[in-house]
């Protein structure tokens, strides 16, 4: 080859060197861009022992795939942990917060009965009670609130961030399409667009990633479910509110025909957002409805045991807090023409009949009857009876006893033509409510009672019929109880509850989640609305007790220092072992969070040394190849010579 071509390829060869570098430091601060380098091969010629120039062999990226590899497993993990501790550092500030403290609302509320132990009978000691107990209520309402509006974004975001995740799959899919078409020329920009939506993807899910021979890269769930395929294929990403809660999302894989549930953590933002759902939410609400539950149900037990000040005792204006299986009590009975004092409990759950009301209708100076009205308005006659004073034992009808309030000659007399409204709704009510159905192939209605709540735990249940048989599953540590599915009929009592079914019996594959305390603190409430029902005293049968008689009080008063809890807790120590939980979890997720960071920053350095431009690197580069251009142009200067020279022989 002659010399004017040798140097025209060395020229050309430098003049692309020049360009990729000029490239190169174009892109210094392009996110995601890998430097490229000219790779140029010696032209040997044709076999004549001569050389015959330089070529430019390819321009390729200056990429590691291990080190890029780590980059995006370190992005999963450091985003899953970001999020992580940004949610639990909000809800332990409101833990801890004087302000939305229960501990404090605990103090302040037997603090108030403590002060009214000097003058059981002033009704500013009784308002004060009141006041504080409807503070306290408010308190444990407020932080379910909280919970609940935790659990309500981050579902939201995590919806957020699948909408994006599936954008990016799709991306990536097309990239794949486009640089398998492009083979061996596909232009390097291309990769590093490719790269940097992996990277992306992975802020919101834990993912593995395949390099193919054909350049395609295949995409999987850190579980091992594809993603993306390298010929373009892909699946996309999706939540469903979950059958076992209908608070939480599950996560889904959507293979365009068929979608699947995963329970495993899916990683990167989308499993901590999930994770945190199901996990720190569900059990920080679990122990506050517990000492909601207890509090609200013991203090009522006490109460009901001792006289208020006009000698009722046991009455439905007795109750300080909603009762906590059913319909408050003062809401029970609704007169339409009578003053009688009238209460009506539960004695077999079982018998409840769904009806719209009951009506209690005195019909004679002696006789009454209770008639059950449904939706349509229609009245049917369920019991009657020619003895009045039969309700002052207590009259049982349909799963219910009603009972006329006689301690007090303030609680009114029966008359004839008095009609009284008797409510107690079913659905909806705290007992049918803790019951999430995922599988009722009948019109089975599960309820659960608390009848102990001082043995409850923290823990959800799973409830599932087969062959015959019903087996209660302890979610926490896989305690199980099991029988015949008939025996749920009458009701089966574990852990402080009972689980009951009316309607038909439940059939094989019928399967529920039970949760006892989940909904407390959103459900507490204080109720009473006459300081003078607080029954501070002890009953006394020959009618109301004398003014200053403290006992029930003290007895009431007790309850802030005894083990409530399973036993071994008081009240304030189940809601500070809430606090301490979550103080411990917050704690862990802010050193994993900062160390997440570090290992994504060393991750990151690691990747960008080999990857990334320097631009003292490319600067020397630039002096080089100008150097070579100018080389070689000189040789086409001194082959041009030769050739002048040679003309000018002839």
């Amino acid at each position: 080859m002659s010399l004017l071509e040798i140097a025209k390829s060395g020229l050309l060869a430098s003049q692309t060197a020049l360009g990729i570098t000029s490239h190169n430091v174009a892109n210094a601060n392009t996110a995601g861009y890998s430097r490229q380098r000219v790779r140029p091969e010696a032209f040997s010629g044709y076999g004549d022992g001569q050389g015959w120039g330089v070529l430019v062999q390819d321009i390729s990226r200056v990429t590691d795939y291990y080190l890029t590899a780590q980059v995006w497993d370190s992005t999963s993990y450091s985003s899953s942990k970001k999020v992580t501790y940004q949610y639990l550092d909000g809800l332990d500030r409101v833990l801890g917060s004087e302000s939305s403290s229960i501990s404090q609302g605990i103090n302040a509320f037997f603090g108030e009965i403590s002060a009214a132990s000097a003058d059981p009978a002033s009704i500013a000691y009784r308002q004060e009670t009141l006041s504080s107990a409807d503070l306290l209520a408010q308190r444990f309402n407020a932080l379910n609130e909280y919970i609940e509006s935790q659990s309500r974004l981050a579902g939201l975001q995590a919806e957020q961030s699948i909408s994006e995740a599936n954008t990016l799959i799709e991306r990536i899919a097309s990239y794949n399409k486009n640089i398998i078409a492009g083979g061996q020329i596909t232009a390097g920009e291309l990769l590093d667009q490719r790269d940097q939506a992996i990277t992306q993807l992975a802020e919101y899910i834990g993912i593995t990633v395949l390099e193919q021979g054909d350049g395609g890269y295949n995409v999987y769930l850190q579980s091992g479910q594809p993603l993306v395929m390298g010929d373009g294929q892909y699946n996309t990403l999706g939540v469903r509110q979950s059958l076992q809660d209908p608070a939480h999302l599950d996560f889904l894989l959507d293979n365009g025909t068929a979608q699947t549930v995963f329970k495993s953590d899916p990683g990167g933002s989308i499993g901590a957002l999930l994770g945190y759902q199901t996990e720190v939410l569900s059990r920080a609400s679990n122990e506050l409805g517990r000492v909601s539950l207890i509090l609200a149900d013991q203090v009522n037990q006490t109460l009901s045991g001792g006289a208020d000040m006009a000698g009722f005792s046991g009455a439905p204006d007795n109750h300080l807090f909603a009762d906590i299986n059913w319909l408050e009590d003062a809401s029970r009975i609704e007169p339409v023409t009578g003053n009688a004092i009238l209460g009506v409990d539960v004695t077999d759950m079982t018998a409840l009949q769904d009806v719209a009301h009951y009506e209690l209708r005195i019909v004679s100076a002696t006789n009454y009857e209770i008639h059950a009205i449904d939706n349509a308005g229609s009245s049917s006659l369920v019991t009657s009876g020619t003895n009045l004073a039969d309700l002052q034992t207590g009259v049982s009808f349909n799963g219910l006893n009603l009972k006329h309030h006689t301690e007090s000659a303030l609680g009114g007399t029966l008359q004839n033509g008095d009609v009284y409204r008797i409510n107690f709704p079913i659905a909806g009510s705290p007992a049918a409510s803790r019951v999430v159905e995922e599988v009722n192939s009948g019109n089975s209605q599960v309820m659960v009672v608390i009848n102990d709540s001082k043995q409850l735990t923290i823990s959800d249940y799973n409830l599932h019929v087969s062959g015959g048989l019903y087996t209660i599953t302890r979610q926490t540590d896989g305690t199980s109880w099991s029988g015949a599915v008939a025996d749920l009929d009458s009701g089966v009592s574990i852990d402080g509850f009972t689980v009951a079914v009316r309607g038909s019996t439940l059939a094989n594959g019928d399967q529920f989640v039970l949760q006892p305390t989940r909904q407390g603190a959103g459900l507490i409430r204080m109720t009473m609305k006459d300081p003078r029902s607080l029954a501070f005293a002890a009953v006394d049968p020959a009618g109301a007790p004398p003014p200053g008689d403290n006992t029930n009080l003290e007895k009431l008063l007790a309850l802030q220092s005894e083990q409530l809890i399973q036993g071994n807790s008081t009240l304030m120590e189940g809601f500070i072992q809430t606090v301490g939980y979550v103080g411990v979890l917050t704690a862990q997720a802010k050193v994993e969070s900062e160390t997440s960071i570090s290992l994504l920053e060393k991750a990151t350095l690691a990747k960008d040394s080999v990857s990334a431009v320097n631009l003292d690197e490319e600067a020397v580069n630039l002096i080089r190849f100008q150097q070579s251009y100018d080389a070689n142009a000189r040789v086409i200067t001194v082959s041009q010579n030769l050739f002048d020279t040679l003309l000018a022989m002839f």
